[in-house]
């Protein structure tokens, strides 16, 4: 039983990430100050890549929160150059810990990408 359960959560989980996330263009130009992409792989277990572009020069932080807004982590990249950050190389690595450097639980999280004044957020799935 346990493990239909477990078997059914994923399955929910990975339905309510297929309806809630938008299309994501792998446009090679940018056309605001910042461009946040769909994490990969999307839902994940245990690590994620998140990428992004940047029309700009900007100190690039990025947020993740819980399903209940609670801030999980904040990965702080400092001033990055104008350019795109969407490959494993370039993209920002989340090893799916919070800032206790404890694993996360399974479930939906938000992740908000900031570059200067601007920003953009995204949702992303565990599921282990």
């Amino acid at each position: 039983m346990k493990n239909l359960t477990t078997l059914l959560s994923k399955i929910l989980i990975t339905f309510i990430l297929l309806l809630t996330t938008a299309t994501i263009s792998w446009a090679t130009d940018v056309r605001g100050p910042i461009s946040t992409l769909q994490n990969y792989p999307n839902p994940f277990n245990p690590e994620t890549w998140i990428p992004f572009q940047l029309a700009e020069n900007a100190n690039v932080t990025i947020s993740i929160y819980d399903i209940s807004g609670k801030l999980i982590r904040t990965l702080v990249l400092g001033d990055q150059h104008a350019g795109m950050y969407i490959t494993k190389e370039r993209a920002v690595y989340w090893d799916g810990r919070n800032n206790l450097n404890e694993k996360v639980s399974n479930g939906v999280y938000f992740y908000k990408v900031s570059a200067g004044e601007f920003s953009a957020v995204k949702r992303m799935a565990i599921v282990k």
